[in-house]
């Protein structure tokens, strides 16, 4: 959505829904990609290439990313839902540090009281779920307690792929095994968006170093492989 928006500033919404319909009934009963509409974009608007928006520029910094550009707040000022999940980002830091501290000090939680994250209210729009899940993968560290407990406020195996996406993705970059039934699930349901996860999982050290879970996880779930 942001994209498409930041797309849409570029050239006016008169003509970006003009270009939608030329999409729309060129690619009609296609197999397209985003290299595609990229195409067909400049192609109708050349005059708005440049080093920081291109074809190459866009899939870089929007869809290789695992969060939206930093220089986009004219986007995002204003934006109640939006706000809501960032704030909820920033309670997940909150308790993922609280988790890290516990775990240092070995500190037994007491079970009749209240965890913070159980305190935490719930996101309901699947929209705000990929915005947290986006903004805890900028994390470069979330303790294994944190990832259980978000996954035991959420219960991602049963969102939508998009959710599952990221949250599969913090599972690759935290190396929590406990979830990796569920990156397998992922990888034989959904496997329109498996380069994505590839990527994260085999190439990046930042995510993962140790190459065997590409073996654990894709073994058996992808011919290819």
């Amino acid at each position: 959505y942001f994209l498409l928006y930041h797309m849409a500033c570029a050239v006016g919404y008169e003509a970006f829904n003009q270009l939608l319909k030329s999409y729309a009934s060129r690619y009609q009963g296609c197999l397209v990609t985003s290299e595609d509409f990229f195409g067909l974009f400049f192609e109708t608007f050349p005059e708005t290439r440049s080093a920081q928006f291109s074809p190459e520029a866009l899939s870089k910094h929007w869809l290789c990313s695992g969060s939206v550009p930093l220089d986009i707040n004219y986007l995002l000022s204003g934006n109640q839902l939006l706000d809501q999940a960032l704030q909820h980002v920033e309670a997940w830091q909150a308790i993922d540090k609280v988790n890290l501290s516990n775990q240092r000090k070995r500190k037994k939680v007491n079970r009749a009281s209240l965890k913070p994250w159980e305190t935490v209210e719930l996101l309901e729009l699947p929209d705000q779920l990929v915005l947290l899940l986006e903004g805890l993968l900028d994390q470069r560290r979330l303790t294994h307690s944190t990832l259980q407990q978000l996954d035991r406020k959420y219960h991602f195996s049963i969102r939508n792929a998009e959710i599952r996406h990221r949250w599969c993705e913090l599972t690759v970059k935290h190396r929590y095994v406990k979830a990796y039934r569920q990156v397998k699930r992922f990888l034989v349901e959904d496997q329109v968006c498996l380069w994505r996860l590839y990527q994260v999982s085999s190439q990046s050290s930042e995510y993962c170093s140790d190459r065997p879970f590409v073996w654990y996880v894709g073994h058996g779930c992808v011919p290819l492989w």
